[in-house]
């Protein structure tokens, strides 16, 4: 999905916004979530504690956090 965004933005075919299809709200919210973690405007991370903290995000994932297959309505 990454190279498929790039492209949009590389293109300039993304306008105002960049259409993510078949992501669920689960697997989006769990993105933000390791953005927000690792991209903090006011705050310096230390990176021995990011790293505990990737592997903790990591390991309490579940498999349907990962999946983007879910019924469109």
């Amino acid at each position: 999905m990454s190279a498929t965004v790039q492209k949009m933005i590389d293109d300039g075919s993304s306008g105002i916004g960049v259409a993510l299809h078949n992501i669920t709200s689960r697997v989006l919210t769990k993105v933000i979530e390791y953005c927000k973690k690792h991209c903090p405007s006011d705050v310096l991370i230390d990176e021995e504690e990011l790293k505990a903290w990737d592997i903790e995000f990591v390991n309490n994932m579940e498999i349907k956090d990962m999946s983007v297959e879910e019924v469109q309505v």
